[in-house]
């Protein structure tokens, strides 16, 4: 009986998370999309100078981007939970695989400063859309919850044969209480005053691909203040 009072428990939680994702994701699509019709709207109704409007074409741009971040992590997701996923691994020189996501994080968040630390640039294997996706999740969740203006560092290196990522950041750090939660699906940290904004997907899919490569993604405290996300990946 007890077992299958677990089970029972186990489904309606998994079930009530999958129902929260699915609010949480439509409301995720939906304010980009209202934020773009906006700003459309604006620009075919009322004149406006142009400065006004290089402004609103680059806000738009951003919400874009912000939009395509979500669905792309969807699909990601899907792909790497299905049986028949296959790494895309090609040669590539690291400096040029850490360019790509320090780019879209840039335009995402213009007014954040990512000081990037590569402390030697070789040749390795590795699936570029994989790569990118994670340097971008862990960055992003690093800015959001880093109410800060201090600069997020992310330092890259190669050591017998590991590719060794730290990224730091000087926010509120991570409760011990969700430190081993933070990585499921679905799940979002609550303040104590509102749920986190986004899907819930972005540090589950970052453990899922540093998983599929047989590395490791732990969290530590930056002292005095902050979190410091450390991924070790064999190469």
């Amino acid at each position: 009986f007890r077992y299958i009072h677990k089970s029972i428990k186990k489904d309606i939680q998994s079930a009530q998370l999958e129902s929260t994702f699915l609010l949480s994701f439509t409301h995720e699509l939906k304010t980009p999309i209202a934020s773009i019709r906006l700003m459309l709207d604006t620009l075919l109704i009322r004149k406006t100078n142009e400065e006004l409007q290089k402004q609103m074409v680059k806000d738009a741009q951003q919400e874009l981007l912000r939009l395509q971040n979500q669905i792309e992590n969807i699909l990601l997701t899907t792909r790497t939970q299905s049986n028949s996923f296959e790494k895309k691994d090609e040669e590539t020189s690291l400096e040029e695989l850490i360019q790509e996501p320090i780019q879209k994080i840039q335009k995402w968040f213009p007014t954040s400063i990512i000081e990037v630390n590569l402390k030697e640039n070789s040749m390795i294997f590795f699936d570029q859309e994989l790569f990118s996706s994670l340097i971008l999740n862990i960055l992003e969740n690093a800015i959001v919850h880093s109410q800060s203006t201090r600069p997020i560092e992310a330092h890259f290196g190669i050591e017998n044969k590991t590719l060794l990522i730290e990224i730091k950041d000087s926010g509120n750090g991570i409760p011990d209480n969700i430190q081993s939660q933070i990585t499921k699906r679905f799940f979002r940290s609550d303040n104590g005053q509102q749920m986190t904004k986004g899907t819930g997907l972005g540090l589950y899919l970052a453990d899922s691909i540093v998983k599929h490569y047989r590395g490791t993604l732990t969290f530590h405290a930056n002292v005095p203040s902050g979190t410091i996300v450390k991924i070790q990946l064999p190469i």
